[in-house]
């Protein structure tokens, strides 16, 4: 066994992350790593570790893990690791911790970080099991929450077998795995996924200036957090996101934690996440900050994600829940049903809703194109399924344009809009006291070009 120890300072107003390098010999079986620092609970200190591929900006080849600040302590090794890290072999060379001051007093936080190198401690490979990335080749309106965390977020506590049970007691169809700037949780949802439940490898990329999803990535393949706007990274990061068949969704753009605040450019995203957990004032602000961008003609994607990070809980796995029509129950059918915005979000997997609108025997569905002319009358329908006693109503880029209340288990409700005076028509449902209850991504309406 061989322990170094490596102390520091980090004052306000430096660089967001800290390297310090410790060299592994040959022969190197399993590292345990173990930090602290002062100046709790105004400081805050996030750490990850990097291997002798590096740590460059961008290249994520050194990548082994991250746990944010929600871990002390953690080993990674060839057969294993704690969560939120990457178990395989430990090369010889340069690793590198990344220290991360998320908060500063005025002081600073001077900071330890020990690492135990052990020898003769071997346990095998460890041995990866990706879950399958199609369950059902039917098309059809599949539920799912597509933003989740376990215990592969140092900040969460939720069991991927747990996250399994609940996911059927939702009645959802795929679930998306977020974890805090990790990709440790691909290799285990083999385990635990079933023949009735999807799971979407995903990552939350969490930045300084605000927190982002991305949704579909093959297994193991980690997305760069580290850079803010001025850095200009983030539209080179979502190319690649493209490149990869998978889709990007700023999450939570008013929440008042550190770093949650969207300070990105909403352009170059695909969606908005524009309800997070039990719907709040913050969601409020996002329904606004979305239906202004679709005002403008951006065909921005609206999610909902319970950002759920264990049982007993605020946050409840499936609430809310986004209903997307895919092509098939699979990782691209579903991202692609995103990606084309025919999708509605729910607060429970007993409501559903039927959006369509039609014009001389055409009807278009969420997320779709009815090419009616200006001037043409066009029909609106709405089905609302699970919630007697709320109220309906229909909005357009002129706004709201139509509400009535939802009288019965399985009411239908119609108006006409004219083309030309509506490019689009979005429903909402919700509570006498104004709290959501299910809301669809709209309809476009008139010709393009």
């Amino acid at each position: 066994m061989t322990k170094v120890r490596k102390t520091g300072h980090i004052a306000p107003g430096g660089p967001d992350f800290v390297y310090v390098p410790f060299d592994v010999p040959e022969g190197v079986e399993e590292l345990r790593f173990s930090y602290d620092y002062t100046g709790r609970p105004s400081a805050a200190l996030d750490i990850a570790v990097f291997d002798t591929h590096g740590h460059d900006l961008g290249s994520g080849l050194g990548f082994r893990g991250s746990s944010g600040g929600g871990r002390s302590e953690f080993s990674i090794s060839p057969g294993g690791a704690t969560p939120g890290y990457v178990p395989g072999p430990i090369y010889p060379g340069e690793w590198h911790v990344s220290l991360g001051p998320y908060r500063l007093p005025a002081e600073g936080t001077s900071w330890t970080v020990t690492l135990v190198m052990e020898s003769g401690v071997s346990r095998g490979a460890y041995e990866l099991s990706p879950a399958p990335e199609s369950l059902d080749p039917a098309p059809g309106w599949y539920r799912g929450d597509t933003h989740v965390h376990s215990v592969h977020s140092g900040d969460a506590t939720y069991e991927p077998a747990a996250i399994a049970e609940d996911a059927a007691a939702q009645a959802l169809d795929f679930v998306v795995s977020t974890e805090h700037n990790t990709v440790s949780n691909h290799g285990v949802w083999g385990r635990y996924a079933s023949s009735r439940l999807l799971v979407i490898n995903g990552e939350e990329v969490t930045t300084r200036s605000g927190h982002f999803n991305v949704i579909g990535v093959p297994a193991g393949h980690w997305t760069e957090y580290r850079y803010r706007p001025a850095d200009g990274v983030l539209p080179s990061v979502i190319r690649r996101t493209h490149e990869l068949g998978a889709v990007a969704s700023a999450n939570h753009p008013y929440q008042t934690c550190k770093g949650c605040a969207w300070e990105f450019d909403l352009r170059d995203v695909d969606a908005i996440e524009v309800w997070n957990g039990p719907w709040t004032p913050d969601d409020e602000l996002a329904l606004s900050l979305w239906d202004r961008e679709l005002r403008e003609g951006r065909a921005l994607v609206a999610l909902g994600g319970s950002d759920v990070h264990g049982r007993g809980g605020a946050n409840v796995l499936g609430a809310p829940q986004t209903v997307v029509r895919a092509s098939s129950l699979s990782r691209m059918g579903v991202v692609e049903g995103i990606r084309s915005g025919r999708a509605y979000i729910a607060g429970s997997p007993w409501i559903s809703l039927e959006l369509t609108a039609g014009e001389d025997g055409r009807v278009a569905e969420i997320g779709e194109r009815l090419g009616a002319e200006a001037g043409d009358s066009v029909r609106i329908e709405l089905r609302v399924e699970g919630v007697p006693g709320s109220l309906a109503s229909l909005h357009t880029d002129r706004g709201q344009v139509y509400s009535v209340p939802v009288s019965r288990p399985d009411d239908r409700l119609s108006c006409r809009v004219r083309a030309g005076d509506a490019r689009y028509v979005r429903a909402e449902v919700r509570r006498p006291h104004g709290a959501m209850v299910a809301l669809t991504n709209p309809i476009w309406i008139g010709r393009t070009g």
